[in-house]
């Protein structure tokens, strides 16, 4: 994974748009765990969302080259007609892959990016268009692409404000509709390492909830469920003293308030704050604060 860091440390800073929106603050009553969402609350994402970012075979072709996959010239089409091939058989498998969880009766539904890949590039190799050396180079070609298709920074102040709450013993969580590569990314920024590990530096792995490993996304409720009963059980801490912090009204402020959560909306940068003004699942749903900085948390603890 070492060969990515050069797409890393390649990484514009990115600044927060400003929303217009004001904090709404108040003393929170006895908050004993802080749960966060990922992109556009503790990552700035220049799509605004993981799942708004646009992959296109440019990237594709740039992620190949840089994760020594090989493009052979062989078979009758010319590279860029497999690559696009390849590329669009991609975009197929995610759209039987959602088609068949909702079939299946998953209202939100959520792929494994890693696994549509390997089968991907699998095919692609048996039919003599690439050559790999082993799965690694698959998933390097997969940070590689999302780095490439989905800009991220960090959020201002996320460092310190992480490193504050973990000093104050408060249990810190995650449930984002997130991939594998996403904690790499975010512990990259945190640490500075590349790391192949699914545990993020001062998060709880048993408070952390990834869409991919569910195959289901937010704003199902459910995600949030095993976050809910591991409080119970490790830390004896109910729903009603845990904040759940996220940009999307829908994708996060709702479930969060389903399972019993407080909530504070993050609207700290206009290209990832989601209203959903129009949307009939969240009429009437307020958020207990609205939080314009991350390090406004601590106004209400």
């Amino acid at each position: 994974m070492q060969s990515i860091r050069h797409f890393f440390n390649k990484l514009e800073k990115l600044e927060p748009v400003t929303t217009g929106l004001k904090p709404l603050l108040s003393k929170a009553a006895n908050i004993k765990a802080v749960i966060f969402d990922i992109y556009g609350t503790l990552l700035i994402s220049a799509s605004g969302d993981i799942n708004a970012a646009g992959t296109s075979t440019h990237n594709f072709k740039t992620a190949l080259e840089a994760s020594k996959i090989k493009i052979k010239s062989a078979n009758g089409l010319n590279n860029e007609e497999k690559l696009k091939s390849i590329f669009d058989k991609s975009l197929e498998l995610i759209n039987e892959q959602h088609k068949k969880s909702k079939d299946d009766g998953v209202l939100y539904p959520e792929i494994d990016i890693l696994k549509i890949w390997t089968k991907v590039i699998g095919e692609a190799e048996s039919k003599n268009w690439l050559q790999i050396q082993s799965d690694s180079n698959i998933k390097c070609m997969t940070v590689i692409i999302e780095i490439l298709s989905n800009r991220v920074y960090p959020m201002p102040g996320m460092k310190k404000v992480l490193e504050k709450l973990t000093q104050m013993d408060i249990p810190l969580g995650v449930v984002s509709n997130a991939q594998f590569y996403t904690t790499i990314i975010l512990n990259y920024f945190l640490n500075g390492n590349i790391e192949e590990k699914e545990e993020l530096i001062w998060f709880d792995p048993d408070l952390t909830v990834y869409s991919y490993k569910f195959l289901k996304a937010k704003p199902d409720h459910t995600l949030f469920i095993p976050i809910v009963n591991n409080l119970n059980k490790i830390y004896n801490i109910k729903p009603e003293n845990t904040l759940f912090i996220g940009n999307d009204m829908l994708n996060d402020i709702y479930p969060a308030q389903r399972v019993g959560m407080k909530t504070a909306l993050f609207a700290g940068d206009r290209r990832s704050l989601r209203l959903r003004e129009n949307n009939d699942l969240i009429k009437g749903i307020k958020p207990d604060f609205i939080l314009t900085e991350l390090n406004q948390i601590f106004k209400l603890l």
